[in-house]
């Protein structure tokens, strides 16, 4: 059971600290506390953010994680520039409301990866009329809740 256990907390990010915490210490006992709550961490995974990705090679089904945030307003963190992003005087043409909703959702789940945000989650990296200083065209093309990070997988991976 001490292996099972040890290998659930390898694996969670979130509760990564708790290995760090036994190694550094010998404290087994706090796996006992521990364990419930990485169990329910990747539950909630499970439960929350697990799709079927099939794969057009093999024809073969897969249990995949992502981030996938539904929302449809700008976060309360950065309303202002998540409204900006969104109806920006730089727009050629306004956003439909289903389009502005989209986008704030893709902006939410940018900040569930706790990652910055880069050309990693853009459809068009760098699009035309881009440039370093205005990041907003980048941002509008966010494809974050349509992408299966490999990071996010080999953390849960069991």
């Amino acid at each position: 059971m001490f292996v099972r256990l040890c290998t659930w907390i390898l694996i969670t990010n979130n509760l990564q600290m708790v290995a760090t915490y036994v190694y550094r210490t010998g404290d087994v006992d706090i796996l006992e506390r521990a364990f419930p709550l990485m169990e329910a961490e990747l539950s909630w995974w499970e439960t929350n953010r697990t799709i079927d990705v099939t794969s057009p090679y093999s024809n073969n089904t897969f249990r995949m994680t992502r981030y996938a945030v539904e929302n449809t307003a700008p976060r309360p963190e950065s309303y202002r520039e998540d409204y900006e992003v969104a109806n920006g005087a730089d727009l050629v043409t306004p956003y439909t409301e289903q389009q502005k909703g989209d986008l704030y959702a893709e902006l939410a789940t940018g900040g569930e990866t706790g990652w910055d945000y880069s050309s990693r989650w853009e459809r068009i990296p760098f699009p035309a009329g881009g440039n370093l200083t205005n990041t907003n065209p980048g941002l509008r093309t966010l494809n974050i809740r349509s992408t299966v990070p490999v990071d996010l997988n080999a953390i849960l991976c069991e």
